[in-house]
């Protein structure tokens, strides 16, 4: 983000949503970081109205480079 404080607060929030995320996303077969990226970053989910990707507010993580 802008600042210390902004980046902490956003830290904080993930903290608190990854261990539920991945216990549901488990649930539903996602169990491998790689299937949750690729889950992620399905082309095919835009935003209502405005028609924006995952990629215009996280970016993209090539699979291939990640170290799984």
């Amino acid at each position: 983000m802008f600042s210390t404080d902004e980046n902490n607060a956003i830290r904080s929030v993930i903290k608190r949503f990854l261990p539920e995320f991945i216990s549901v996303a488990s649930k539903k077969g996602l169990d491998t970081p790689l299937k949750r990226l690729s889950s992620f970053q399905n082309e095919n989910v835009e935003t209502s109205g405005e028609g924006n990707y995952y990629d215009d507010f996280f970016g993209y993580i090539d699979p291939g480079y990640v170290q799984w």
